[in-house]
């Protein structure tokens, strides 16, 4: 089996919709503070994809392949985080009333 050994039907179902799902976080919010740029979207998701092929955690085998892909997700979801909290009003997580007022 290629990457993660016997490991890998657990890194892909645990860690693939994690990863995925912060990445759509991020990707959503870059969408939304672009205006809908298609360009900024095609550059976040080529970055994505040399990461992966510079540095791919699949490369090693059983845990240690696991607990990198595993350390991998936990900064992209570290990314996604600061994202919702320093992009909350894009979100509609406040309201842009409350956004927009003066800080007194």
């Amino acid at each position: 089996m290629a990457g993660y050994g016997e490991l890998f039907w657990l890194a892909f179902l645990l860690n693939g919709p994690a990863v995925l799902t912060g990445h759509a976080i991020i990707m959503a919010w870059l969408w939304k503070t672009t205006k809908g740029s298609m360009l900024a979207a095609v550059v976040y998701h080529i970055g994505i994809t040399a990461s992966a092929i510079a540095a791919p955690t699949a490369a090693a085998d059983g845990l240690s392949g696991v607990l990198a892909a595993a350390w991998g997700a936990a900064a992209v979801w570290a990314a996604a985080i600061a994202v919702l909290i320093l992009g909350r009003a894009e979100f509609g997580l406040i309201s842009n009333k409350a956004a927009s007022a003066p800080v007194r």
